[in-house]
């Protein structure tokens, strides 16, 4: 019995350490690594991959946007986090995967730490707004030592707008059960734009 055992193990084990990367265009066909590394992104475009399933692809689109029970879920987040959030405001979620090559250049830590805090007030000028910072891996934070980090409780902002791998930082927005979110590397006017669409849609005159 325990030779069985040891046997499927050792079968399992050499599967996933044998398991290689699929590719995939913006139409979703397989295609080879070669044919992938020679796409250049369109427009909106942008290359992303899910190291748990093996998978990388190229996305046609940078954000996302759609209806969420916004109370539950900061309700549970200020609770894993044993911070309080005030759920009357939007909640800006600027969410770090891991360190890449997007997010590891020779950008100086307090340089990245003055861009979190313009982005700040940038988005405060819109309206009152909660902002946090979520991780999922914090190996290659920069600004650990001058911002507030969380790690991602349970996944649950991964699982929930994050599946895959995006480049640099993501951000979501949570207001009146509502959620925006852009998926990479972005930009304050970016950030402060998909701000004022969530609180115009939430707030019509």
């Amino acid at each position: 019995m325990y030779s069985k055992i040891l046997i499927l193990f050792t079968f399992l084990l050499g599967f996933s350490t044998n398991a290689q990367m699929q590719y995939f265009d913006v139409k979703g066909n397989k295609i080879t690594e070669q044919e992938y590394e020679k796409i250049r992104r369109k427009g909106d475009q942008l290359k992303v991959y899910n190291n748990s399933l093996q998978i990388s692809k190229v996305i046609p689109t940078r954000s996302a946007a759609g209806e969420i029970n916004s109370i539950e879920f900061i309700t549970k987040l200020e609770k894993n986090l044993g911070n309080e959030i005030n759920a009357k405001h939007p909640t800006i979620i600027e969410f770090y995967p891991g360190k890449d090559a997007c997010n590891s250049t020779s950008t100086s830590a307090k340089d990245l730490a003055n861009v979190h805090l313009y982005n700040e007030t940038e988005a405060s000028k819109v309206t009152t707004t909660n902002f946090i910072n979520i991780y999922k891996d914090k190996e290659g934070i920069k600004t650990l030592d001058y911002l507030v980090w969380y790690k991602d409780p349970n996944q649950m902002v991964e699982k929930t707008f994050f599946v895959d791998h995006y480049p640099c930082s993501s951000f979501v927005i949570l207001y009146n059960n509502k959620y925006r979110s852009y998926f990479g590397e972005f930009s304050t006017k970016e950030l402060t734009k998909q701000l004022k669409e969530i609180v115009s849609s939430s707030n019509p005159k």
